[in-house]
């Protein structure tokens, strides 16, 4: 049975078919005719279905897969100055040993601790039922500040606009290679990497959106102060920290009419825009900013807040529309 599987997965280059391989009596073949096959077939992909998933007992080909896959994203900075990356920067990474590899200069705080002896020995609360293998540790609270976390590189791009699709900053590292990248002090960036390397456009009219707005009372007061323009919603954190950007964002549309959400969400009542603001945020003095689109429909209500990895909700807030 376990030749089959490893025979007919190694003959599949998606990852997500190849992980969750199933014998049937197509793929197994002659195998299939065994006595009691069909029924100790079913117990395996139960087995194996429940393992996949807590990324137990992983077949070879999950880890080829992903191992070409992360290649294939950091192997272009193989090649780069090793004056590049700043001395005092300090990164955080989940998969860090493709990357730490083709970026040796950067210091990389593993967030699952396999490589940091504090995040290892931070005890994880879950269930043995909702753990994953090398996945359920998290750094204790103020950690990765102590550890002096000011940046997130992301692999590199060929062009300038192709970098800043999802990161504030790129430096042209080689002839047509570009490093995206995400820092907490834009003063700094520019100490060490020069004006040339600037924020998009958009992360631009952030900031200026927060000055316009900054006489105004927020909707909603929280660890963000989130305010409601014609267009946008405006996040403001000051004196941000790593903390506050690390944590995705709920944010919940609700709009006048059902009918203008897509079909698949009517049943829901709202359309969800969650969001990580590390992909959307400026850094000014120190403090985030950032903004996002509303969708075009009159809306009645807009709920957003923040939540952690767990899905616990760290903050939270309603803003009601008068009807349009």
């Amino acid at each position: 049975m376990q030749a089959a599987l490893l025979f007919e997965a190694a003959k599949i280059d998606k990852l997500i078919y190849a992980n969750n391989l199933e014998l049937d009596a197509e793929n197994a073949n002659w195998l299939w005719r065994a006595p009691g096959m069909p029924a100790l077939a079913a117990i395996s992909n139960d087995l194996r279905a429940s393992f996949t998933w807590q990324l137990v007992g992983m077949r070879f080909v999950e880890h080829r897969e992903f191992a070409d896959q992360q290649l294939g994203l950091w192997q272009p900075y193989k090649s780069i100055s090793r004056e590049l990356i700043p001395d005092d920067a300090v990164g955080e990474g989940r998969a860090i040993g493709i990357e730490s590899y083709y970026l040796p200069d950067l210091t990389i705080i593993d967030y699952f601790g396999l490589t940091d002896a504090v995040v290892a020995r931070n005890p994880s609360l879950k269930s043995n039922q909702e753990r994953h293998m090398a996945h359920d540790r998290e750094p204790p609270p103020g950690y990765l500040e102590e550890r002096g976390v000011n940046s997130w590189v992301f692999a590199g791009a060929n062009t300038r606009d192709n970098a800043l699709a999802n990161a504030d900053y790129a430096a042209q590292v080689g002839p047509d290679l570009w490093m995206p990248f995400n820092a907490l002090d834009q003063q700094w960036v520019l100490q060490h990497f020069g004006p040339e390397v600037g924020l998009l456009p958009n992360r631009e009219n952030a900031i200026d959106l927060a000055v316009a707005l900054g006489d105004q009372s927020p909707a909603i007061r929280s660890p963000y102060a989130v305010y409601q323009s014609n267009e946008d919603l405006i996040y403001v954190k000051e004196n941000c920290a790593y903390a506050d950007v690390s944590d995705p964002f709920l944010l919940h549309i609700i709009p006048a009419d059902l009918s203008d959400l897509p079909a698949a969400r009517q049943q829901w009542g709202f359309d969800n825009h969650d969001f990580q603001i590390r992909n959307h945020a400026a850094y000014d003095a120190g403090a985030c900013v950032a903004a996002i689109p509303l969708p075009p429909y009159p809306i009645a209500a807009i709920k957003t807040g923040q939540y952690n990895t767990d899905g616990v909700r760290l903050w939270e807030g309603e803003i009601r529309l008068e009807p349009q």
